[in-house]
Formats: C-alpha cells, sequence, structure tokens
C-alpha cells in the first residue's frame, strides 16, 4: 500500500488537514470551476488534535503574491500573506490565540447543543467545515513588526448550535489545551489590495462511521477471528455468570469513558437516522429470510464486559 498521501490540490495550491502528522483521507472531491472551488469530506475523532496546511506548488500566471484566511466552523483564525521568497513556503495552522498571551490547539469536539432560542435563527451551516481561501494580492507596501501574542479576553468563542438545527452534526472544532506563551518575534506585515479569489478549499468533517453510513466513506474490511487460537473451557457451558449493578455505578466511571459514551451513542444514532432515510427511499417488498435462533458454540467467547 502506498504511503504517499494525497492533498487536496487545485489552481497551482495544496491543502490538507492533518491529525499526528499524517494527512487525513479525503473522500468524495468535488472541484467546481466555476467557483473556484474544491470540496471533500474527512474523517473526524473527538479530542484529537489537527492542523490546516497549505502550501503553493506551482509558479503560473497568478503572480507571486497571495492572501491565505482561515475559518473553522465559520470563524476566521488567521491570514497570512505570502509574498516574494516565502511564497512557497509550506504553513501549518495548529493553534489559535487565545486571551492572555497563550494559544489554544484545534481540536474536533462534540457538538455543542443549545436550547437558547436566540440561537435558533444564528445560522449553522458553516459548524462541520475547515475552509481555507486564497485570493491574489499586490502588496502595497510592508513593514516590519514583532507578533503579538496575545488578544483581548473572551474574544475566542465556540461555534453553538440550536438542538432543532443540528442538521446531523456530531463534532464542532473546540479549542484544547493551552500552548506555553511563543517569544514575540519579528514578521513582515503587508498592505495588500486585492485581485478575487484564486481557490476556495473546504473540509466537511463528520466521524469515520456517519460517512460510511452515507456511502461517502467504504466500509471497514471486516478482521476475521482465528477461533482456533481462542478457546473457551469445556466447563464454561455450566457456569452460572451474575452481573450486579449499582445505582451509583457512574461515581466510579472516570468523566473520560463517560463523555467517550455520550459521544458513541450520538454517532450511533445518527447511523440509525441515516439506514431510516436509506430504507424509506426504496419501499419495494423485499423477501424475507427466516433466520434461526443462534445456539452457544464451543470455543465462542461471550463477552460480558459491555
Amino acid at each position: 500500500m502506498s504511503n504517499i498521501e494525497k492533498h487536496l490540490r487545485f489552481n497551482g495550491f495544496e491543502v490538507w488537514v492533518s491529525v499526528e502528522g499524517r494527512a487525513l483521507t479525503q473522500y468524495g472531491e468535488d472541484y467546481d470551476e466555476s467557483k473556484n472551488e474544491v470540496t471533500c469530506w474527512i474523517p473526524s475523532e473527538t479530542n484529537k488534535k489537527f492542523s490546516v496546511n497549505y502550501q503553493k506548488v506551482s509558479v503560473d500566471r497568478l503572480g507571486d503574491n497571495a492572501k491565505v484566511t482561515t475559518f473553522v466552523d465559520g470563524s476566521n483564525i488567521n491570514s497570512w500573506v505570502l509574498a516574494g521568497r516565502a511564497m512557497y513556503n509550506k504553513c501549518t495552522r495548529s493553534t489559535v490565540k487565545d486571551s492572555g498571551n497563550v494559544r489554544r490547539c484545534l481540536t474536533f469536539g462534540t457538538i455543542e447543543l443549545t436550547d437558547d432560542d436566540n440561537y435558533l435563527d444564528t445560522s449553522s451551516q458553516d459548524v462541520g467545515e475547515i475552509k481555507v481561501v486564497v485570493h491574489k494580492v499586490k502588496v502595497k507596501s510592508s513593514e516590519m513588526k514583532l507578533s503579538d501574542i496575545s488578544r483581548p479576553s473572551g474574544s475566542l468563542q465556540l461555534a453553538k448550535v440550536h438542538e432543532r438545527s443540528k442538521k446531523g452534526h456530531v463534532h464542532q472544532i473546540k479549542y484544547g489545551d493551552a500552548v506555553a506563551p511563543s517569544m514575540r518575534v519579528p514578521y513582515m506585515h503587508y498592505k495588500t489590495k486585492d485581485y478575487g479569489t484564486i481557490a476556495t478549499f473546504i473540509f466537511r468533517y463528520r466521524p469515520l462511521a456517519l460517512l460510511q453510513a452515507n456511502g461517502v466513506a467504504p466500509l471497514t474490511p471486516a478482521v476475521p477471528v482465528d477461533q482456533a487460537k481462542v478457546k473457551v473451557p469445556d466447563n464454561a457451558r455450566h457456569m452460572d455468570i451474575k452481573i450486579q449493578m449499582s445505582d451509583d455505578e457512574d461515581d466510579e466511571i472516570p468523566e473520560i469513558i463517560l463523555e467517550k459514551e455520550r459521544t458513541l451513542i450520538a454517532e450511533l444514532e445518527q447511523v440509525r437516522l441515516a439506514k431510516r432515510a436509506a430504507r424509506s427511499k426504496d419501499k419495494r417488498p423485499k423477501k424475507r429470510v427466516k433466520s434461526e435462533m443462534a445456539h452457544f458454540i464451543p470455543g465462542e467467547i461471550i463477552d460480558l464486559t459491555i
């Protein structure tokens, strides 16, 4: 199997989203020349940190200056001018400025719903999207400055979605662990004139199970179980197994496990909704196959840990 990563490539630029240094697999790529836009789907996983990467990879008539703006869930988190010798440098955005002098990691998280009707008319169409917009610009002037590592307190806001406007979303972007303050470094500040959009890259993120349920991503191949290597004692059939439940059982379970359980339940519900939607499209009568009741077979493992 090839280890070469595949990135979205359009009008001389490459853009990709990575987790733990590896580009996420892109599904359902769609190129719209009339809009200079390319879209795709990527798998997201709760509490995984990610990076947005871009690079100019070809020399063409568009010139040597471009402004690249990165959006997550509709929020502008960074704009950067590529000019001169820096035009072809790879750029990576993995953090966003927070209050004080810290930065926070871009992270996939469970969607935050609200029943506050003030959010009912608020557009949530950008939740679930990572977007990179490239503009052709002309540099009018430049000035060396020191980076501003802080921003006003409370200016970093998470998107909120009304519970009646969920639209099948499971995840949203959250701002995770704080990164140690960095030193103020010199950088070139440009004033530019905009000459239009070169390309727009849109990554729509969803849990892999949901992408598979909707036919966007292929199903994960099942791993065969070698029953010859997994044996159950013959007397296991005659053992009495008792399960004791406690009303305060959740009190002993770490919060991270409970959060994972809630996320999986939400993802399962989305899969069930997708299945019902698929079945409703085909109302033709189908033949039913009578199934026999399964019996315990010696050598099987009964998993009672769930």
